[in-house]
C-alpha cells in the first residue's frame, strides 16, 4: 500500500482527479479493459490502495467543503460543450412536447437571475436591453392549471372520498416536496438559470408549474395530460387514508353510521397473542347492527381500535384494496365538489358513475 500511494502522491492535483482519469496513468489501456479495469480494482494490489487513499481524501474534501458552507460544484454551463438551445430542444423530445424554444426558455428563468445580470451591468456601468423575461406568469397559469386538473381527476376517480380527503391528496400532490423532486428526476436541474446551484427547491417546483403554464399555451390538452402522467401517477401503490390524516375516527366513523340510519360502532376484541408480552397482539372488529364493517390488529387496545375504525372508514370511502383502482390514463373534468365527512350518507355522492 505505501508503493501505491508514494505513486499516488507524485501525479500532480490528484484532490481533483477521477478514479477513471486515474487509471490511465496507472494502467496499460493496451493490455486491461475496461470491464477488467473494475474487476482488477477489487483485487490488484496497487489499485486497491489508490482507491481508498481517494475516497479517503474525498471525504476529507467533502466534510471540509460543509464545515465551510460552500459547495464547489461546477455548473454544467461553465463547459465548453454546453449548448443550452440544443439542451431545450433535447428536453422537448425527452417529453415528447412541442414548445417554442423562446417560451421553453422564459420558462426556466428565474426573476432572481435577472435581478443578478442587472446588478453585474450596474457594477460595470453598462446599459444593454436583456430580452429576458421571469417566469413568474407561467408558474401562476401552470399552478393553476395542476390544482384544477388534479382537484377534479381526485373528485371524479374517487368519489366516495369527501372533501376533505380531496384537499388533502391535492396538497401532497401539489406540494413543494413534490413537484421539484419531479422537476429534478425530468432533468430541469442543469436548464434553470438562477443564482445558487444547485437550483434551490422553490426553484425546481416553479419550474415545474411554469413548464405546465407553457405546455398549456400550446395545447390545453397536453397540459392536463402532462399533469395526470407526471404528478397523479404518485398516488400508485400508495395508502391513501395513510396522506389524509383522521384526527378522531371513531367520532368520525360514528357520525356517519348516524347519517346513514345504522348502529353506532361497537369495537369488539376478537383475539389476542401474547396479551402481557413485548409483543403483544390484539384484534379488534368494529361492529354496526351486529355486522362486521372493519378490523385490524395492534400492540394495544387503543391502537387496534383506532386503526380498526381507519379500515371501517377506508371500507367506506371506497379507498380498499378491493375498490380502488387507479385510473390515471382517464379523464374527469368539470367533477363536482364531493360531500364533506359531516355531511357523507354515501347516498350523496356527485360524481359516481354507475354502470
Amino acid at each position: 500500500m505505501l508503493r501505491s500511494v508514494q505513486r499516488l502522491s507524485a501525479v500532480s492535483k490528484l484532490t481533483n482527479i477521477t478514479i477513471s482519469e486515474y487509471f490511465p496513468l496507472n494502467i496499460n489501456k493496451s493490455l486491461v479493459h475496461a470491464s477488467s479495469v473494475r474487476f482488477r480494482s477489487h483485487t490488484s494490489r496497487e489499485v486497491r490502495p489508490v482507491l481508498m487513499e481517494l475516497n479517503r481524501r474525498r471525504e476529507t474534501i467533502e466534510l471540509n467543503n460543509k464545515l465551510k458552507e460552500v459547495n464547489p460544484m461546477d455548473r454544467r454551463s461553465s463547459y465548453l460543450d454546453w449548448n443550452y438551445q440544443a439542451e431545450l430542444t433535447a428536453l422537448n423530445g425527452r417529453l415528447g412536447e412541442n414548445i417554442p424554444l423562446q417560451v421553453l426558455d422564459q420558462v426556466f428563468t428565474t426573476e432572481e437571475y435577472i435581478e443578478e445580470e442587472m446588478e453585474k451591468q450596474a457594477k460595470l456601468n453598462i446599459d444593454i436591453p436583456m430580452n429576458l423575461k421571469s417566469n413568474t406568469e407561467l408558474s401562476n397559469e401552470g399552478r393553476e392549471i395542476i390544482q384544477k386538473v388534479v382537484v377534479s381527476w381526485l373528485r371524479g376517480a374517487l368519489p366516495a372520498l369527501p372533501e376533505e380527503g380531496v384537499q388533502a391528496l391535492k396538497s401532497y400532490l401539489t406540494s413543494i416536496d413534490m413537484t421539484s423532486d419531479l422537476a429534478f428526476h425530468i432533468g430541469f436541474k442543469d436548464l434553470i438559470l438562477s443564482p445558487e446551484y444547485p437550483p434551490l427547491q422553490q426553484d425546481f417546483s416553479k419550474c415545474l408549474e411554469a413548464f405546465v403554464g407553457a405546455l398549456a399555451r400550446v395545447d390545453p390538452s397536453r397540459a392536463e395530460l402532462f399533469t395526470r402522467d407526471l404528478l397523479i401517477v404518485q398516488l400508485v401503490g400508495k395508502d391513501l387514508t395513510s396522506l389524509w390524516d383522521i384526527p378522531l375516527p371513531m367520532r368520525l366513523l360514528t357520525h356517519i353510521m348516524k347519517n346513514q340510519g345504522r348502529g353506532e360502532p361497537e369495537p369488539r376484541l376478537l383475539w389476542q397473542q401474547g396479551p402481557k408480552t413485548l409483543l403483544a397482539s390484539f384484534t379488534v372488529g368494529i361492529y354496526s347492527n351486529k355486522e362486521l364493517i372493519g378490523e385490524y390488529s395492534g400492540e394495544t387496545l387503543e391502537i387496534a381500535e383506532e386503526m380498526a375504525a381507519r379500515d371501517a372508514l377506508r371500507k367506506l370511502f371506497k379507498l380498499d384494496v378491493a375498490h380502488f383502482v387507479l385510473p390515471h390514463k382517464q379523464s374527469f373534468t368539470d367533477s363536482k365538489p364531493n360531500p364533506s365527512a359531516q355531511d357523507w350518507t354515501g347516498a350523496n355522492l356527485p360524481n359516481l358513475i354507475i354502470g
